[in-house]
């Protein structure tokens, strides 16, 4: 990156860089990549950005040993030897990372994770929130106050919200009760799961609204959910979903990229 001139974010911790951070171009998606860079020529935090969304990488720690040659310039990792890689995680930046994880907890599956952050890193500053699935997959929601950079910056009226304020404006447009598709809900996670009808069963018991869409030539359907009070969306989707109303509804709601919602 620094030889093509690609921007990216990086900092460190005890003197060893722990991830990088790069902007997909035009789409506002960050990716994070994370390991253990012993490369004296990355400037510290040289480029400051924020945004909506980071997806992480599986994290990797290559196992070095003194004799070890350098590291070629590109190695990613797909030498890596199993167990040299642990978590993958989506972090979002959220309004109330604690809602979107009590619904994770309560619909998706997710069990509550405490984080370990410190108290600046979960008090005045910073909320964060933190859910686990069984095969190790985490959400990382935060809601980060000190990266305010529509506020501190000045920005107004040329970016006329923060991550609050777009949350907010999300939520007021979003409308799954009538199953209508808003392109906020391609800026999603997407989980699979064994059987889709028990989930709704019970989003239709609480009264959660969410839109059915169907893939017909992958043999699947998926169950469309916001986030409450962050705008956020997750796509839950499955080959299983066998309950009459729920086969019906999939049946007759198939993915259209060219319909008017």
């Amino acid at each position: 990156m620094l030889r093509d001139g690609v921007p990216f974010f990086t900092g460190q911790s005890a003197g060893v860089y722990q991830s990088i951070y790069v902007a997909i171009p035009g789409t506002g998606h960050i990716v994070e990549v994370l390991g253990d860079w012993y490369l004296p020529a990355l400037p510290p935090c040289h480029v400051r950005f924020s945004s909506i969304d980071q997806f992480c990488s599986p994290k990797r720690r290559r196992r070095l040993r003194a004799s070890a040659p350098p590291l070629p310039s590109l190695d990613l990792g797909v030498a890596y030897s199993p167990g040299d890689a642990d978590t993958n995680k989506t972090t979002m930046a959220g309004a109330d990372p604690r809602a979107a994880i009590d619904f994770a907890v309560r619909y998706l599956g997710g069990s509550p994770v405490q984080q370990h952050r410190g108290p600046m890193a979960d008090g005045p500053c910073t909320t964060l929130a933190w859910a686990e699935w069984p095969d190790s997959h985490e959400w990382h929601v935060v809601r980060y106050d000190t990266a305010d950079w529509v506020s501190s910056d000045g920005l107004r009226p040329a970016v006329p919200f923060n991550v609050s304020q777009l949350a907010e404006y999300v939520e007021a447009l979003r409308d799954l009760t009538h199953g209508t598709y808003d392109q906020w809900l391609d800026h999603r996670e997407v989980l699979s799961v064994g059987n889709l009808t028990e989930l709704a069963r019970v989003l239709r018991g609480d009264g959660v609204p969410f839109a059915v869409r169907s893939r017909p030539d992958e043999g699947t359907c998926s169950l469309l959910v916001d986030l409450p009070r962050n705008g956020l969306a997750v796509e839950v989707v499955s080959r299983v979903f066998d309950g009459a109303w729920l086969a019906r509804r999939c049946a007759a709601n198939e993915f259209d990229l060219c319909a008017p919602d």
